[in-house]
């Protein structure tokens, strides 16, 4: 199941990436613009040229390089525009309940519980996904505590005046790319975060940095996201056994939204919801046949379980 979900993670992010660079309406004049695409591609080539000659801690920065590289030429290119910050404030602070009290809604309540299930799965497979880079399987107690820190960031964002957030399935890719595993570097970013939303002059920085030029990084960290559960499921033991009809199936039901988003706009609205996200449909299905296959199905006396199973590079098997 690792190895599957790790997978989509990755393939369902290249095409935000691919959007940020060429855009996301093929109608528009500027759509596939060729001096975007050549600048992500010059922020992809020094990435690779960092990481091929660079050695030790300028490696960790690879990507950060390549976003102020691509910042520069961007201006130098006549792509950045700073006249938001200009117009943002020094300081600014939200005011909790802005637009009145809460009410509680049945239907509304309902609708929020259904993102809510999307979001807790989409979460989940973040945390598959960072402890197969770091080696490390999430336990169940580390699944609850981040869900449940999921649900606090929902019931703040409520207060303050936004929508529910979820954990950024992007930024799994940075964890291969700079090798960086501190949570103490994760907390610096939040604090750094929190400054953004603070200080309104910073966030417009942020903010003016152009489409092509984190498209050109994102690229490299989704595709690294990518090859890292083609990398688990290498350790699957697909001999004998239904695990490649389970991950065709799981992968190939994943990818229908990114290939075709507007396959379910038929369905009613909750179900979109929940197959409208390939992760979350990738999960539920490949944890589904799992079960169907590997758990609840008679095994032969002579057959090793899953979990015992060796691969042929004697490599423990897992689950897909």
């Amino acid at each position: 199941m690792t190895g599957t979900v790790i997978t989509i993670i990755g393939l369902s992010l290249i095409d935000a990436g691919a959007g940020l660079i060429a855009g996301n309406n093929p109608d528009d004049p500027g759509y596939g613009n060729l001096s975007h695409i050549a600048l992500a591609g010059a922020i992809i080539l020094l990435i690779v040229l960092i990481n091929r000659f660079a050695k030790g801690f300028l490696v960790s920065l690879a990507v950060l390089i390549g976003l102020i590289f691509g910042v520069v030429v961007a201006a130098l290119m006549g792509l950045v525009d700073f006249a938001g910050v200009g117009d943002a404030g020094w300081f600014g602070l939200a005011r909790p309940f802005y637009f009145g009290a809460p009410k509680f809604q049945a239907a509304a309540i309902i609708s929020m519980c259904v993102v809510m299930l999307v979001i807790y799965v989409e979460s989940t497979a973040d945390m598959i996904a960072v402890g197969g880079l770091v080696d490390r399987e999430p336990t169940e107690n580390d699944i609850a505590r981040g869900l449940a820190a999921d649900g606090l960031s929902g019931i703040l964002a409520g207060t303050f005046n936004s929508f529910l957030d979820t954990a950024f399935a992007q930024n799994v890719g940075l964890v291969q790319v700079t090798k960086v595993r501190s949570r103490f570097v994760v907390t610096a970013a939040g604090i750094i975060l929190v400054l953004l939303g603070l200080i309104p002059k910073l966030g417009a920085i942020i903010a003016a940095i152009p489409g092509p030029v984190i498209g050109g990084a994102a690229l490299v960290m989704f595709a690294t996201v990518t090859a890292v559960g083609i990398r688990s499921l290498r350790k699957v033991d697909f001999d004998g056994n239904h695990n490649l009809l389970i991950v065709a199936i799981s992968l190939g039901a994943g990818m229908v939204p990114v290939v075709a988003p507007a396959f379910y706009d038929r369905m009613p609205d909750e179900l979109q919801i929940i197959l409208g996200s390939s992760i979350t449909t990738t999960v539920i299905i490949v944890f589904l046949l799992n079960l169907l296959f590997n758990v609840w199905t008679p095994r032969d006396p002579g057959q090793a379980p899953p979990d015992q199973a060796a691969t042929p590079d004697g490599l423990p098997a897992t689950s897909p």
